[in-house]
């Protein structure tokens, strides 16, 4: 593997990596990818550790992580770009309407915001994101590589004045227009230091801390690698000890303490029970005291580490509240695992009976399947109305409406219920072509072609919302029978005590 990724390296270096790409990427075992832009804390430490050392244009050296060898080729680096809010209209390239292409459509509603019309509006009305919809658009904020779509990303930090709204372009999901709402700076560190510090405890960066610790442990319980008596140890080894033929018969005394950490001792037999686990994990070949003297020290440390968690409510009360309540999660997520999600995924019998005696529950409302056009102007959409009534020609219509490079009339074709943000409020469903209504600051005629009856979901169409209150009825059921099972008391006066601190503050 090392000398394989030393070719490759050559290679890059050589042919540069759309070259490498192109010819060796399988998805499999050997991957070259464009990781883009990314900051801290969005790879493992050893990997960014390595890019982040690497200068622009050169290639690192093979290293290793967890996943395996690699080399980095950095192309670029540059300053935190902060967060941003924006909104966005996305017209996806899996669309319903079968009347435009995303790209048209795009056009046109970029078109209506040139004439003036409200962003958010449109956004309600047109957006093919459904989350952000309802919301005008308007998303969470983020910072460079929270989205994975970097041409999503640069349209958003370019723009710079609120308010300011982008041209269309093309994503990995689709067509969008963006507009920006905020835009923020890098923070302070003494702002961001706490949430630093969090994130550096789940990261794997956090084995620093841990060697730190275990340092100051050394020093805390006066215990040391070298140690004289190794010496002995190592001599009592019969010398085929790494030949794969493991003795391990002393003939020193069993009972002879190699080290203390407070009133407990470690002896020998001690020692030579973690060897042989250590035989099964660590069959490299080494010289004799290098290989004991390397165990001798993970043994240190994995003793002074399970000495000091075995006795944190003696030694540090708040790391023990702190792993208390991390094991407690990991249990009430073990649990939930198994009695919960694992159980409503599995048992599909058991979730077909559950559609099956709700299926009330899962109904399709009267809907239609309709062409909507949409206008700002009353007048335009009056015309529209009598045009529509003679002529069924919608591109007939659209050239009669839409000139001058002007965008007078949206048309959008889809099946639509009653509650779909699109539809006037009071529309009544009836075949042909409606009166003009007035819904979200512009004017409609709807050309209904067919009406759906109200119809039940089949299982594969409602089957999201059936997993879903499927495992909401299982979390209840498993609270319930563990309520009646273990007697919950509050002690009131601490209750007290932290809502008079609270207050308080």
């Amino acid at each position: 593997m090392y000398s394989q990724i030393l070719k490759l390296r050559e290679r890059l270096i050589n042919d540069g990596f759309e070259s490498v790409r192109d010819e060796f990427h399988d998805g499999n075992s050997i991957f070259a990818e464009d990781l883009g832009y990314f900051s801290g804390f969005k790879m493992v430490y050893d990997f960014e550790n390595v890019v982040y050392s690497t200068n622009i244009n050169e290639v690192s050296q093979p290293f290793r992580t967890q996943f395996g060898y690699h080399v980095v080729k950095v192309f670029d680096k540059r300053k935190t770009r902060g967060e941003v809010t924006i909104g966005h209209i996305m017209t996806s390239f899996n669309k319903n309407d079968a009347l435009l292409n995303s790209e048209d459509r795009i056009n046109e509603i970029y078109n209506l915001i040139k004439q003036g019309e409200n962003f958010e509006n449109l956004a309600k009305q047109f957006s093919d994101d459904a989350n952000s919809a309802k919301r005008g658009g308007k998303l969470n904020p983020f910072k460079s590589g929270d989205l994975g779509s970097q041409s999503f990303e640069n349209a958003a930090f370019a723009l710079n004045n609120m308010g300011e709204i982008s041209k269309p372009f093309k994503s990995d999901f689709g067509w969008h227009i963006i507009k920006l709402y905020e835009k923020k700076p890098l923070e302070p560190f003494e702002t961001l230091k706490h949430k630093l510090e969090i994130e550096v405890k789940r990261d794997s960066r956090s084995e620093r801390i841990n060697t730190a610790l275990i340092n100051k442990l050394l020093n805390v319980y006066h215990v040391r690698y070298d140690n004289s008596d190794l010496s002995d140890f190592i001599s009592t080894f019969e010398k085929n000890l790494l030949n794969e033929n493991w003795n391990l018969t002393f003939n020193l005394s069993q009972n002879k303490v190699l080290f203390k950490i407070r009133q407990n001792e470690y002896k020998y037999t001690d020692f030579v029970e973690f060897l042989k686990e250590s035989e099964k994990r660590n069959l490299e070949k080494k010289e004799l005291d290098t290989y004991v003297s390397s165990e001798y020290k993970a043994f240190i440390n994995e003793k002074i580490l399970s000495y000091y968690k075995d006795n944190l409510h003696l030694e540090n009360l708040e790391f023990a509240n702190t792993i208390k309540e991390f094991e407690e999660g990991l249990l009430l997520f073990e649990l939930m695992e198994a009695k919960v999600w694992n159980s409503v995924k599995n048992d599909s019998i058991e979730l077909m009976k559950f559609y099956e005696n709700n299926k009330s529950n899962y109904i399709f409302k009267e809907r239609i399947d309709a062409i909507i056009a949409r206008s700002s102007s009353e007048k335009t959409s009056e015309y529209l109305q009598k045009l529509w009534l003679k002529n069924d020609d919608i591109d007939i219509i659209k050239k009669e409406l839409n000139q001058n490079g002007r965008q007078n009339v949206l048309f959008t074709k889809d099946i639509v219920g009653k509650d779909h943000s699109i539809i006037p409020e009071g529309f009544n469903f009836k075949k042909g072509v409606s009166n003009v209504y007035y819904h979200n600051d512009a004017y409609y005629v709807i050309k209904v072609n067919k009406i759906l009856p109200k119809r039940t979901k089949t299982f594969n169409e409602a089957r999201g919302i059936v997993v879903s209150a499927f495992q909401a009825q299982k979390e209840v059921s498993l609270i319930d029978s563990l309520a009646k099972k273990y007697k919950i008391k509050i002690n009131n006066n601490v209750l007290n005590n932290i809502k008079t601190q609270l207050l308080s503050h």
